[in-house]
């Protein structure tokens, strides 16, 4: 059994829905990631409805948080694959030690971008716009991914959702650390940066390595 398994969000019954789930705390997370890897990503990449799977971990040791990131087709997909038993944190059958935090959130801007190159680095992106530029963000910020990924030098995939009018969390997939220090500004010194911090009230970021076999995409779509 897992206990602090929460729901976040907002996601509704139509259109694409990005789903974060949150693992920490247990003894022994590599655990989890064999776990991971061999019940919950085979589960999700069955599901009817998934279309993007990633799951991520972090920290210097083996005990750092981890991360299932998937993206679905709507949000009865979602209810329906947990009303059948098969939700992440009972496949892993862990403890009462791990705990689960999962947001829900409906997606404004989903990207992908075909690669032959392996995706290596998840990141989380939370931040507020400002008033009344919401629409201007969201244009600047899919244009610049497509501009980036046209020159070969973008991410993999990029699912911005909204968790409120203006608080927004972005999921962007990447092959290296280099390509998101080139792309959003950032550098050892400044290691959590984006471009278009002018439009922002708060803006942070979290990033996690992911695990090799979750790589790459585990159902890459087109955009549309």
């Amino acid at each position: 059994m897992t206990r602090g398994f929460e729901g976040g969000g907002e996601g509704t019954s139509d259109g694409e829905l990005v789903r974060l789930v949150y693992l920490r705390d247990a003894a022994t997370m590599s655990q989890i990631d064999v776990r991971l890897r061999d019940r919950v990503l085979p589960a999700l990449c069955g599901a009817p409805g998934v279309q993007d799977v990633y799951i991520g971990r972090r920290g210097p040791d083996q005990n750092g948080e981890r991360i299932v990131a998937s993206i679905w087709g709507s949000k009865q997909l979602v209810v329906e694959h947990m009303n059948d038993g098969s939700n992440e944190a009972d496949r892993l059958e862990l403890g009462d030690d791990l705990t689960a935090r999962v947001e829900e959130l409906p997606i404004a801007i989903a990207l992908r971008f075909p690669s032959e190159l392996p995706a290596l680095v998840l990141r989380v992106f939370r931040g507020e716009v400002k008033e009344g530029q919401v629409d201007d963000y969201l244009q600047a910020a899919r244009t610049g991914a497509e501009a980036d990924a046209s020159n070969g030098e973008g991410p993999l995939g990029l699912f911005l959702g909204f968790a409120g009018a203006r608080r927004f969390v972005t999921v962007s997939v990447w092959p290296d650390w280099s390509t998101i220090q080139k792309r959003t500004g950032g550098n050892a010194r400044q290691p959590i940066a984006t471009r278009h911090a002018q439009m922002l009230e708060t803006g942070t970021a979290t990033h996690y390595e992911i695990l090799p076999t979750a790589a790459p995409r585990a159902r890459p779509q087109p955009n549309p």
